[in-house]
């Protein structure tokens, strides 16, 4: 009996376990969907959104992985309904799988982290790179799931327009700047360069 009492115990922990080890996964055990995924779906809209929040991030500092990481980061929040609705169209309806390989070795310009809530209370982390090859701009997006904090659990899209929001509506982007020196990413409509860091992987 005893030996069968330990057998249920460690069955039960195990179970436990099971049911916790994964952030993103529903209730049936199932991946939950991306942002991205669930705007176009439809069971996510603009309308269900209430703030943007902008993070100062530097990927020097290595990738946030808890809610106490982002906490520790700077944010600044722009919740005009024409900037959420703009920003999850662009989202919506600009993002693609990323499953094409580049035709030349990408250059990455800036890193930028966005956090969506939503009504229900529950919110949302996007992850943003902005590259360019040759004399075009472009983002790679990481969209994760409803409350999910690990940047590994996100799904990848390219993004081809969310390059120019970011340059509108980022206040980090132009610190960036200002911060790192001159660089020829766009500033403005039409201005470009060269200058940025070999493209690597963003995981921690």
């Amino acid at each position: 009996m005893c030996h069968r009492r330990q057998g249920l115990t460690l069955v039960g922990a195990f179970l436990l376990l099971a049911g916790t080890g994964c952030e993103s996964c529903s209730a049936e055990g199932q991946a939950a969907p991306s942002l991205v995924e669930e705007l176009q779906k439809g069971t996510v809209s603009a309308s269900d959104v209430q703030s943007l929040e902008f993070l100062h991030f530097r990927v020097r500092q290595g990738w946030p992985s808890s809610e106490n990481d982002y906490g520790k980061l700077k944010a600044r929040a722009d919740n005009r309904p024409e900037t959420i609705k703009n920003f999850i169209q662009i989202l919506k309806d600009s993002s693609t799988a990323r499953n094409q390989q580049p035709e030349v070795h990408p250059v990455s310009h800036y890193y930028g982290i966005v956090r969506v809530g939503v009504k229900d209370g529950a919110h949302y982390y996007v992850y943003f790179e902005l590259m360019q090859e040759n004399d075009h701009f472009y983002t790679y997006v990481r969209a994760n799931r409803k409350n999910a904090t690990n940047p590994n659990s996100a799904k990848y899209y390219r993004n081809e327009a969310m390059a120019d929001f970011l340059r509108r509506h980022d206040p980090w982007y132009r610190l960036a700047i200002e911060e790192d020196g001159p660089h020829d990413f766009p500033t403005k409509e039409g201005e470009q360069g060269t200058k940025g860091s070999e493209h690597g992987s963003t995981r921690r």
